[in-house]
């Protein structure tokens, strides 16, 4: 069992721990038999401390060797001093405020009067902006991908150009997204045609198999002339992919390694890995998915999710904003330089953890591999 795998089975019994108080808020399904229990926990000084915030996930780290429970509000110091900093075996504690992440599809404007998308030598590049053809809306383009056919597809997020999966297959994809089309600025262009989803099942996570969704989707390239593989004018996408695992077989500590995206509002961001949830992770939806003059679905609707990662900006600064999902997330290795995908950035807190899911997954359930070395 790997570090990793302790850490997994910790958090669980945490979680239970708390569940068992009552003390996790959202409907978070009971964890069956967890692999050990957490009697630290399971007492009336924690019910005590948390009673007033409430629990909304549970996750861990283990290259900073902790758990983190996240919370609906931040402990006082007289609650936060009833919960133990550490465990007996010597595992961390943290406990972090967060909020309930909620996703619109209306983003704020790009900051800094940037115009939120940037083109390379004519070419669009990732990090963009993007929107279907027919809604005031704006997420990112994520990066390149290529079927084993050979066909060129944006990577993106199935709620900015799917709809939740409510959009009809062969939508127009504008670029920018409607939602950037200003007066002096470029003119919208169909750069592709929205083509596939991957999963996003509704429902309570005791009913439903939330173990394969994904917040992710293709957008078919309508030629491999108008886009580069380049994030922005940051770095051109990497090919090669790190997970979690992988970190820790390279103990790549925190001050070792940070983590980059290239976004639509925020542009290019730096932040620092915070945790693996365990259990479900419940993401709201709220949007609009039009078919016709007269046709359409307006969504609303709760989604857990598997293996979330958060990540958060470092040194005081927001990792991500609204606008920014669908943004490929990259780790860099700092004494190398040397970069690889780590995952597809989908949701967030305004000003707090961007919830990111494992790059490998994605790509995996769709058949495609990452592009580099386009444009």
């Amino acid at each position: 069992m790997t570090r990793r795998d302790e850490l997994a089975a910790r958090a669980g019994a945490v979680l239970a721990a708390l569940q068992g108080q009552g003390l996790v808020v959202r409907g978070q399904p009971p964890l069956q038999s967890p692999e050990q229990e957490e009697p630290e926990l399971a007492s009336s000084q924690t019910a005590k401390a948390l009673a007033r915030k409430g629990v909304l996930s549970v996750g861990y780290n283990a290259l900073a060797n902790e758990v983190v429970v996240y919370t609906s509000g931040r402990l006082t110091k007289a609650e936060r001093a009833k919960l133990p900093e550490a465990f007996a075996d010597g595992v961390n504690l943290r406990v972090s405020p967060s909020r309930l992440p909620t996703v619109d599809g209306r983003p704020p404007a790009p900051l800094d009067n940037h115009p939120g998308y940037v083109e390379r030598d004519g070419r669009y590049c990732c990090g963009s902006s993007i929107s279907v053809g027919n809604n005031r809306e704006a997420g990112s383009l994520g990066c390149l991908v290529r079927d084993k056919e050979g066909t060129l597809f944006g990577l993106t997020n199935n709620h900015v150009v799917g709809g939740c999966s409510y959009a009809r297959v062969g939508l127009p994809v504008v670029a920018p997204g409607v939602m950037d089309v200003a007066a002096g600025g470029r003119d919208p262009f169909t750069v592709g045609r929205f083509a596939r989803v991957a999963p996003m099942i509704s429902g309570d996570p005791q009913q439903v198999d939330f173990a394969v969704n994904s917040d992710a989707a293709l957008v078919r390239i309508l030629g491999k002339d108008l886009v580069t593989s380049w994030q922005g004018n940051a770095y051109d996408t990497p090919c090669k992919i790190m997970s979690v695992s992988d970190m820790e077989a390279a103990d790549l500590t925190s001050d070792k390694l940070l983590f980059e995206k290239v976004g639509r509002t925020t542009g290019r961001t730096i932040g620092a890995f915070d945790s693996e949830t365990r259990g479900p992770e419940r993401v709201s939806y709220k949007l609009s998915a039009w078919h016709s003059a007269w046709e359409g679905d307006d969504i609303q609707m709760s989604i857990a999710f598997e293996g979330v990662m958060r990540i958060r900006g470092s040194h005081g600064t927001v990792f991500s904003q609204p606008g920014d999902s669908g943004s490929l997330v990259v780790a860099r290795i700092k004494e190398s330089g040397e970069r690889f995908a780590f995952g597809l950035l989908f949701a967030g807190v305004s000003g707090g953890h961007s919830y990111v899911l494992p790059i490998g997954p994605v790509l995996d359930h769709f058949g495609v591999e990452l592009v580099g070395g386009l444009g």
